[in-house]
């Protein structure tokens, strides 16, 4: 706290690793206030390896920090973040913390969420899934049209990027997903694609 010493980052970086091997509870404060911006990133990504002897339960607020840097364009600050929530049990309470990581600029970061979310069978899972079946990543993608696949509000929904698909292989991918779905109930999927 002396604003007469001003350490350069990776001096700082080297302090939050020495000050996390003294396994001192009151380290844990200091950690957790070099998580987020502005602080330099090679010291928001030691502190976040620091904090995953400490962390147990983390509150609200420590949370919304981990997904902040779960969302960083820097994978050295998203990694060590997505490692600390991914031991985090996944509840309904926590589905809205979850859905922006569905997002993140890294492709990791966004499988992360997927399996977190996947089975959540809920109007806001299936909207956040639907937005992610245009993604570029080929792989990604099927992931999403199988998780999207196995939700009853997810097989309903996906009729509709069906019927405004824009080309052929858009509306062939989708409708390998939708097929078995349509065959098991002929009346409800007939009725909702073709009039």
């Amino acid at each position: 706290k002396d604003k007469k010493v001003k350490l350069t980052p990776a001096g700082e970086a080297g302090m939050v690793r020495l000050a996390a091997l003294l396994e001192d509870e009151r380290v844990e404060s200091l950690l957790w206030d070099r998580t987020v911006p502005p602080t330099a990133p090679e010291v928001r990504a030691a502190a976040l390896q620091a904090l995953g002897r400490f962390i147990k339960n983390p509150n609200k607020d420590e949370r919304a920090k981990l997904f902040t840097c779960a969302r960083d364009p820097q994978f050295r600050v998203a990694a060590p973040a997505m490692m600390l929530l991914d031991k985090i049990p996944m509840t309904d309470k926590l589905i809205p913390e979850w859905l922006p990581l569905l997002d993140a600029n890294d492709l990791a970061v966004r499988r992360l969420a997927l399996a977190k979310l996947g089975d959540r069978d809920t109007p806001e899972v299936t909207a956040a899934l639907l937005d992610q079946t245009g993604h570029p990543d080929r792989k990604f993608r099927d992931e999403v049209f199988a998780k999207l696949a196995a939700l009853s509000t997810g097989r309903k929904a996906l009729a509709k990027p069906l019927k405004e698909a824009e080309t052929a292989e858009e509306a062939w991918n989708l409708a390998r997903v939708v097929a078995p779905f349509a065959r098991g109930d002929a009346k409800t999927w007939g009725d909702e694609l073709f009039n």
